[in-house]
């Protein structure tokens, strides 16, 4: 078969047919639009003479309007949540005796990301944590809204130290965060250490 056989389609564009040899005796026809003027806009060339069809490639963002355009307009960097980390840092409230009288962690709303508490009583404590400030906090009448128990230390000496870490998003205070520490799990319970059985360092924003 001869290459390159033009054919007429009426009013269409032109169609050239070119061959390709395949087996060294038979040559196969292939349909291949010419990039003429009436399609000049949708095809491109290419190699050899080829014509390569143009293909526009949809976007599922709206925002993303130029080609190679990797980010849209006017948007924000992505910051997964455990990646983050509080602007500055966190700010660290610390007792070494922590009892029955209620003590400000923060006076104001806040988030309360880790806890470092350490028994140095042979018997079991109560961490309690209110949402509310000092001034209205009664340890006794007011509900906490976390209770932490603390196992007892082995011996004198040898306290139990545990770390409690509320991941990435913390945990909300809405008022804020307020702490104190019983010898009794009860909510209405008023009993008091002794002098340094509980040492607290609590890590919030």
């Amino acid at each position: 078969m001869a290459d390159n056989i033009t054919i007429k389609d009426g009013a269409a564009a032109d169609v050239t047919m070119r061959s390709t040899n395949t087996s060294g005796i038979i040559q196969v026809p292939m349909s291949i639009p010419t990039n003429t003027a009436g399609n000049a806009a949708a095809f491109g060339s290419g190699a050899n003479g080829v014509t390569v069809p143009r293909v526009a490639l949809a976007t599922d963002s709206p925002g993303v309007t130029t080609l190679g355009q990797t980010v849209a307009a006017g948007s924000l960097p992505v910051v997964e949540a455990s990646d983050y980390v509080p602007l500055g840092g966190y700010s660290i409230f610390r007792s070494l005796d922590l009892d029955e009288t209620e003590e400000a962690v923060k006076a104001t709303a806040g988030q309360l990301y880790k806890l470092r508490i350490t028994n140095n009583a042979t018997s079991a404590r109560y961490v309690k944590f209110y949402n509310d400030t000092t001034a209205n906090v009664v340890v006794g009448t007011t509900v906490p809204v976390d209770t932490i128990v603390m196992p007892p230390a082995a011996a004198a000496g040898t306290p139990t130290v545990l770390t409690e870490s509320y991941g990435p998003a913390g945990v909300a205070y809405s008022v804020a965060i307020t702490a104190a520490a019983t010898t009794g799990l009860a909510d209405n319970d008023t009993g008091a250490p002794a002098a340094n059985d509980i040492v607290i360092t609590a890590f919030y924003k």
